[in-house]
């Protein structure tokens, strides 16, 4: 399996799969403005990357941080209250877990405010040519807003 990934490649699911696509992280303010960026290896769990995107920007006591079902975590919801930030994190369902009805709405909510990010990225993407299909990497995007 190692020889897999030295060429880039991995198995996953029983699948072949190219280990050389990247993802994207951001944070970014309620207008759109990039605060926090990292990019790393796609096959880097989201969940990983949210305390290092919340390091690189100027919270304060109070915010709100906004961020797609991706970062839902125990560990990243403890954070959040530990660093004093009000959390906005989608919620993602378990496997075989009852359908929620008051989470959906909140999950509504959230994507409300979270257009914002969405819009960054594709700005990204229009300027800069970020997943254009005559790019050799796709760069998928994951993002928090505060």
């Amino acid at each position: 399996m190692d020889e897999l990934h030295d060429l880039g490649l991995e198995v996953k699911h029983g699948k072949m799969v190219d280990a050389t696509l990247v993802t994207a992280h951001a944070l970014v303010d309620s207008n759109g403005i990039v605060e926090g960026l990292s990019v790393t290896p796609a096959n880097v769990h989201d969940t990983v990357m949210f305390p290092a995107l919340l390091d690189k920007s100027p919270l304060s006591d109070g915010d709100t941080v906004c961020a797609d079902k991706g970062y839902h975590s125990e560990k990243n919801k403890e954070l959040l209250k530990q660093r004093k930030l009000n959390d906005q994190i989608m919620h993602k369902r378990k496997r075989n877990e009852p359908e929620n009805r008051q989470a959906i709405e909140r999950n509504k909510r959230i994507a409300k405010r979270r257009y914002v990010v969405e819009r960054t990225f594709g700005s990204l993407k229009q300027s800069y040519g970020w997943a254009g299909e005559d790019t050799s990497v796709f760069l998928r995007q994951h993002s928090t807003c505060r």
